[in-house]
């Protein structure tokens, strides 16, 4: 917790200064959004140490993640592409849509042209192959999305530029 001393105006305390209270640092709010409780919980382990990402909560579909994000507004969405009820894809379109802050970052198995394509097309701010996606890449991305950039491991990137090559 920070904490700040400063000269108080008005009265004096004693001491001639005043204590103030400074909020804690904000903390992304991460929501996770997969329809296998293996990845959620690992993924779940992978942040939760970190001081600057707070956990906030998980679900296994896109609805269910529609209503968490509606009441908690989280700063990031990671989610699957491929989940029963809403795909990943769908997800970020309708947030996209709703015009909310929050920012979606793909994590899937499905790396195809057409899936990055529109995961990208969706508003999707990242794509993070589960194949090969670390722990400090998936800290990486989340990050460099709440910091308003992109991120794409480097295998996406790879196929994107080489589509845009050929």
């Amino acid at each position: 917790e920070h904490s700040m001393w400063k000269a108080s105006r008005g009265k004096e305390p004693q001491s001639g200064l005043k204590y103030l209270k400074i909020s804690k640092m904000e903390k992304i709010r991460v929501l996770l959004v997969d329809d296998h409780q293996i990845i959620r919980d690992g993924v779940k382990t992978m942040i939760s140490d970190e001081e600057d990402i707070e956990f906030a909560g998980c679900a296994e579909n896109g609805l269910k993640a529609l209503e968490i994000i509606k009441r908690t507004a989280p700063d990031i969405v990671i989610s699957d592409i491929s989940m029963p009820d809403m795909t990943g894809i769908e997800l970020a379109n309708r947030i996209t849509d709703m015009g909310l802050k929050t920012r979606v970052l793909i994590l899937s198995m499905y790396t195809t042209d057409d899936y990055i394509y529109n995961a990208i097309h969706s508003g999707a701010r990242g794509i993070l192959p589960k194949q090969d996606t670390t722990r400090e890449m998936l800290l990486d991305a989340i990050r460099t999305i709440h910091s308003g950039s992109e991120y794409y491991a480097p295998s996406i990137s790879k196929k994107l530029i080489s589509t845009m090559v050929t």
